[in-house]
């Protein structure tokens, strides 16, 4: 009879059973295709397996995460070079440099009579 039970997900369970005083305390692992059975040097024999595993998909993840932020400074750059164009073609009409001058208190306009 397995007890300590613990669910994974819907579809994964693991509980632990006594195999016997030849197998002594074992873990089950069922899922919905079926189901395996392991002592405990079972389960420390498969623990570096297991950590490959997991080493690879975090290796994986790693390489995602830095392609991500690549993207991300690539993306910054492109932002910070056109308001670099955007000031520079604003600074070159003089129109625009007066507003902005007016804008930010720079400039003050005198009104004079004719």
């Amino acid at each position: 009879m397995s007890k300590d039970l613990i669910l994974i997900n819907d579809s994964i369970q693991v509980g632990s059973f006594f195999g016997g005083d030849s197998r002594g305390v074992c873990c089950q692992i069922t899922s919905d295709t079926g189901f395996v059975q392991l002592t405990a040097s079972e389960i420390i024999a498969a623990i570096p397996a297991l950590k490959y595993v997991i080493d690879c998909e975090l290796k994986r993840k790693k390489t995602e995460c830095e392609q991500a932020i690549k993207e991300n400074q690539e993306l910054l750059k492109t932002i910070v070079k056109d308001m670099r164009d955007v000031a520079e073609m604003a600074s070159n009409q003089k129109i625009l440099e007066v507003a902005a001058l007016l804008t930010v208190g720079a400039a003050n306009v005198e009104v004079i009579d004719l």
